[in-house]
């Protein structure tokens, strides 16, 4: 928690592969309870050698801490002599453009909750081996769990074990990702949002080890790590990643097949499974997703787990189809409902590639919006584009037709 009377945090992205950077570090800012921003680098370096970043690139940068509510800044580096280079300043002024045409609709939005991803401090403190230790593994799974989600369309929060004392039952979802530990009265917790009709999904062989009971699973044996098979949707794909054999017992349901080689067997293992637990719903996924995303990303991992998702939680707010190249954030302004649209395209991981300018747009976009009452208008901002809706069942769907880089729907 943000124990001292601080007016605002801040904090800045890592200079490669920027764009994910900012996805994870916003969703740690945005529930901190103070207004906060983020610094993207306008510039990339390697082996000593600098690039400032085109336009477009700056602009999906400051899209993401935008599209959560909080205030952006980029950083144009001086000279020795601490003059500033001047070529730079139309470029400057260009993205500022960009962020104060989308103040209105962003800045200090609040989110609307929906999936939950746990970033435990107590799990995190265990393995941390230094102050900024960002680079240690767990750290880096839950950052590979969180861009397998957006990558699936689905508006996720990063919440710690304090932002949960109180508030668990405003996450339909909350996902404990890949931790070897959990402290006791917050398991407490968890359980109790479970009990009372919430759902929990567990991810990794460490994971669910904290829940074998409440799962009513038996695992077998130790975890190893290899490369399974995971199936999904009558096709597989390989993930590289620790896995854990398990014995589902009479209350626990499968879901999803691992297999040892490309091809469906007769005698598959489990992948998850789902266990009624009180009014509510325990899941478990069997393997780690994490980091094995972040280095082999694969579209049966993405939807498997956007699956496993729906399964516990098959009515969020909002719905979007059309491409997987879109990041989805839920947010309230001024008692207006928004969502705001981010197109992901790029070679963002790529290190071959320092800076692009080119990032095809996609669309058109389906959208559905769940609502128990009646909507006068639905906006496509900044331009005031009004969409053709439809709002029939308590459910209000439209069309995008386009996103180049970052819009938002107003809902009034």
């Amino acid at each position: 928690p943000v124990s001292i009377d601080v007016d605002f945090i801040s904090g800045d992205y890592s200079a490669q592969n920027s764009f994910n950077s900012a996805r994870f570090e916003g969703r740690v800012m945005v529930h901190q309870g103070k207004p906060w921003d983020l610094m993207a680098w306008s510039f990339t370096w390697r082996d000593g050698l600098y690039s400032t970043k085109p336009l477009r690139q700056l602009e999906q940068e400051a899209s993401v801490v935008l599209a959560l509510g909080g205030g952006f800044q980029a950083y144009f580096p001086q000279k020795r002599d601490g003059s500033i280079r001047k070529w730079q300043m139309n470029l400057m002024g260009d993205v500022a453009k960009f962020c104060r045409d989308r103040q209105e609709f962003c800045f200090k939005s609040k989110p609307v909750p929906q999936v939950g991803l746990i970033l435990s401090t107590n799990a995190f403190y265990r393995i941390n081996k230094g102050l900024f230790a960002g680079g240690n593994e767990l750290p880096i799974s839950i950052k590979g769990v969180l861009q397998c989600l957006l990558d699936g369309q689905n508006v996720t929060d990063v919440v710690m074990e304090y932002h949960l004392q109180e508030r668990a039952d405003d996450f339909p979802l909350l996902i404990y990702p890949e931790w070897d530990y959990i402290d006791p009265d917050f398991k407490n917790v968890l359980l109790e949002y479970v009990k009372k009709g919430g759902k929990l999904l567990v991810i990794g062989p460490a994971a669910t080890k904290l829940f074998e009971k409440e799962l009513g699973v038996t695992l077998k044996g130790e975890a190893e790590k290899k490369v399974n098979g995971l199936a999904y949707s009558n096709w597989i794909a390989a993930v590289n990643s620790e896995y854990i054999e398990v014995d589902l017992g009479d209350t626990a349901r499968p879901f999803g097949e691992i297999h040892y080689d490309n091809d469906f067997q007769k005698d598959p293992s489990v992948a998850a499974s789902v266990t009624n637990y009180g009014k509510g719903e325990i899941a478990a996924i069997y393997f780690n997703i994490g980091h094995n995303y972040l280095n082999a990303s694969t579209t049966v991992c993405r939807d498997f787990l956007s699956a496993v998702v729906k399964e516990l939680f098959p009515n969020p707010v909002v719905t979007v189809n059309g491409s997987h190249n879109v990041d989805v954030t839920l947010n309230r302004i001024k008692d207006k409902l928004t969502i705001n649209l981010i197109n992901s395209s790029g070679p963002h991981a790529d290190k071959q590639i320092n800076t692009f300018d080119q990032i095809p747009a996609v669309g058109p976009l389906e959208v559905t919006v769940l609502s128990d009452k009646k909507t006068d208008a639905v906006t496509l901002q900044p331009g005031g584009q009004s969409l053709n809706f439809t709002f029939k069942q308590n459910e209000i769907s439209f069309v995008v037709p386009k996103l180049e880089i970052h819009e938002i729907v107003v809902i009034e």
